[in-house]
């Protein structure tokens, strides 16, 4: 039998290991890359809820500061809203007075990532005592 090459096991064995050589390598950069983009969206949606709050809380200040500049008999209480919120960078969405209540909408472009509108609304005034 000459011309007939035989394969021993050995032979076989040897060029699996090799076809499969570097594919752990693969596998690993694949399981990072997903854990990185798992970490960098989870980042992305705290800093969006970080920035909700901050949100909020404007609306808190600027509802308060209204509350207060009417209570002093100010004529345009939602004007001093609109000063508290444009200075935090953000804009009023809606102002409205009823009785010794203010009522404030603070509207803020949150431009990271996709961008978004939030939107956050707040009531101050003095409490009933009784």
């Amino acid at each position: 039998m000459t011309g007939v090459r035989r394969h021993t096991t050995c032979e076989s064995h040897e060029s699996r290991e090799s076809r499969e050589q570097g594919s752990a390598v693969v596998l690993m950069v694949m399981i990072i890359s997903v854990a990185c983009v798992a970490a960098l969206a989870a980042a992305g949606v705290g800093h969006a809820r970080i920035t909700g709050n901050r949100v909020r809380s404007w609306a808190d200040d600027a509802a308060v500061s209204a509350a207060v500049a009417l209570s002093e008999g100010h004529r345009d209480p939602c004007a001093v809203a609109g000063r508290v919120v444009r200075a935090d960078g953000a804009g009023v969405a809606a102002c409205t007075v009823d009785g010794e209540d203010v009522t404030v909408s603070v509207r803020y472009e949150y431009r990271q990532g996709f961008g978004m509108v939030i939107m956050k609304t707040s009531r101050a005034g003095p409490v009933a005592c009784g």
